[in-house]
């Protein structure tokens, strides 16, 4: 009977000032958000805020190369470059390079000694 009317006083005598009361209910909402996952769920959602704003800004600069790329389109010498890169073509008096990944030994193949 004594511990009840000793937890009985602490908690009518903490009830008395309001920034204990504060304290107790912190106390309340932050084991409440740690059981119930709430906390985690809120870290999770601003790494995920993170990697979105990041993705924003990369489609935004995607999106401002493309809008760039529909205004010099009129240009004929854009097109040309564009088709030319695109497609892998080369103009009359490029110089093309061939590389084989290949390795081909060179063995005494039809020279007689």
């Amino acid at each position: 009977m004594k511990l009840f009317n000793t937890l009985k006083y602490i908690f009518v005598s903490s009830l008395a000032s309001p920034s204990r009361i504060f304290v107790i209910c912190l106390v309340v909402v932050v084991i409440n958000m740690l059981f119930k996952g709430g906390l985690f769920e809120l870290l999770s959602l601003h790494q995920n805020l993170k990697k979105v704003k990041v993705k924003r800004q990369e489609v935004a600069k995607q999106i401002e190369e493309l809008d760039m790329k529909i205004l010099r389109s009129s240009d004929p010498e854009f097109l040309e470059l564009e088709v030319l890169n695109r497609f892998d073509l080369a103009q009359e008096g490029d110089l093309i390079f061939v590389f084989s990944d290949d390795k081909i030994p060179i063995k005494n193949q039809g020279v007689k000694k």
